[in-house]
């Protein structure tokens, strides 16, 4: 366990009424979160000190935008297309991740690279557009269009020296079609 850490953040969101019928909204993120004392003992390099290194699953910057246009039809009824746009900076796993791939050049490691148990920035597109009115809808979504491969959790398995990475992936190209209901007022 490591004693102690800091974290400071901003977090700025926007939603802009364009027109009638497009709506807009950002939103940006901003984390600065180290450890301030505490060290790890890594087999076969001894203690690391992780003051002022960054701590994990603390991205340094998040940012998200969504446009929605809503076509009016017949009836009440109408059709939502959407578009959005997610994107995570790097992140450690683990604290020892850090500490190892700042710190020693692979060769200490042998060929293993640290860098497995990060993941590197980046971007998910989705997509959805449907029909509704104000008691029953339809919507078909497309989610990381882009079919991007990403982590979002890896964890070391270690026994003895051996390094064996486990991690879960994020979610690939896929799709769906919900139909959904509200109740009579």
């Amino acid at each position: 366990n490591i004693p102690k850490s800091r974290s400071f953040g901003l977090e700025v969101e926007s939603k802009i009424q364009a027109t009638d019928n497009l709506t807009l909204d950002f939103g940006l993120g901003l984390v600065d979160a180290t450890f301030r004392e505490g060290s790890v003992n890594l087999q076969g390099l001894g203690e690391i000190s992780m003051k002022g290194r960054r701590q994990p699953f603390a991205p340094k910057a998040t940012f998200n935008a969504t446009a929605e246009y809503t076509i009016d039809l017949d009836n009440d009824w109408r059709m939502p297309l959407r578009i959005d746009y997610n994107y995570r900076s790097k992140q450690y796993f683990t604290p020892d991740a850090n500490a190892v791939y700042t710190d020693f050049a692979s060769p200490v490691l042998g060929d293993y690279d640290f860098e497995d148990a990060a993941q590197k920035g980046y971007g998910l597109l989705n997509l959805s557009a449907g029909i509704e009115n104000d008691r029953v809808g339809i919507q078909f979504f497309v989610k990381n269009v882009l079919d991007k491969a990403y982590t979002t959790q890896r964890f070391n398995d270690t026994f003895g020296r051996q390094l064996n990475w486990s991690f879960v992936t994020g979610f690939p190209l896929c799709g769906g079609c919900p139909v959904y209901t509200s109740p009579e007022d």
